[in-house]
């Protein structure tokens, strides 16, 4: 995981290469997240030649108006890209790409598995085809990516389960609105009550795991996008809050014995104390340590 990079296709060549040959500013390699991959570059010059994505690319100009040539299925043109605005490079689509001047981005790659699998609905029909944009004023995409970027940067303390329905959501987003083959289909408003039931019942029989959506989502027989958002719909909240809401009720429990809140921290898979200790006020307006001296003054 710690050497992953993102790479290119040389279409003259046949050869796979490293996309961008410096070493990233921030990396997403070491995440626990399957399918997608966050990579901040900051530049003074770039460009690549007749080449192609193995995944699909979603760019997020980070500050500075960058000016680009930009040639894809089409003659050479030259367009300026501000900051907060998004480009869709998807998978296998040849291109070539010249920055002339000093641009800092922040790149997001999907795998186009992930994105097919995004698309499922249990329906057979084509596969989706996600089509390239450049210079997007989209606030959702611009948004996504710069969760994905904050939550790589703090070192994923969400855990793998809020990393993958970040890019499920992303997915999601690009089928919807980038996508030349429509997939979509009628769709239940909620979970069914014996599906919902099936997947608390998963998620609570594995609370202190490294969950990932993809197992709730199998578990409901849907795509993580659509179980992403038929769960939200059905509980209230994202089921990324959800295990975390789930995992503080445990953490009161333990909070009543005598395990010290580094070990609950690391039991119930939050980063480290502080983290833990964040998140256990952010729910119960105080601290775990207040909230055990209550405890303890109460059965005094």
């Amino acid at each position: 995981m710690q050497g992953r990079r993102e790479h290119l296709i040389d279409l003259r060549t046949g050869q796979r290469r490293v996309a961008v040959p410096s070493v990233p500013l921030l990396s997403s390699a070491a995440a626990p997240w399957r399918d997608c991959l966050v990579e901040e570059h900051e530049l003074d010059g770039f460009a690549v030649d007749e080449v192609s994505c193995p995944n699909h690319m979603i760019v997020l100009q980070l500050r500075d108006t960058v000016s680009v040539e930009w040639r894809c299925d089409g003659p050479l043109r030259t367009l300026d890209i501000r900051p907060g605005q998004v480009s869709v490079v998807p998978s296998g689509v040849p291109h070539s790409a010249r920055f002339s001047t000093r641009s800092r981005w922040v790149g997001v790659s999907l795998s186009p598995e992930f994105v097919s699998l995004a698309a499922e609905t249990g329906a057979a029909g084509p596969p989706p085809e996600i089509v390239p944009r450049m210079a997007l004023d989209d606030p959702l995409l611009e948004h996504l990516v710069g969760a994905l970027r904050t939550e790589a940067a703090a070192g994923a303390p969400g855990g793998r389960i809020y990393g993958e329905s970040l890019s499920a959501a992303l997915a999601g987003h690009l089928l919807r609105h980038y996508n030349a083959r429509s997939t979509a289909t009628q769709q239940p408003l909620e979970l069914g009550h014996p599906q919902l039931g099936r997947v608390l019942e998963h998620l609570h029989a594995h609370l202190l795991d490294d969950l990932p959506l993809s197992a709730l989502a199998n578990v409901a027989g849907l795509s993580p996008w659509h179980f992403a958002r038929l769960f939200k719909r059905s509980v209230g909240e994202p089921p990324h809050r959800y295990l975390v809401r789930q995992r503080l009720v445990r953490a009161k429990e333990m909070l009543a014995g005598e395990t010290s809140l580094a070990d609950i921290a690391q039991t119930l898979r939050f980063c480290d104390q502080s983290h833990f200790a964040a998140q256990f006020k952010r729910v119960y307006g105080v601290p775990p340590q207040r909230f055990r001296r209550r405890l303890r003054a109460k059965s005094a």
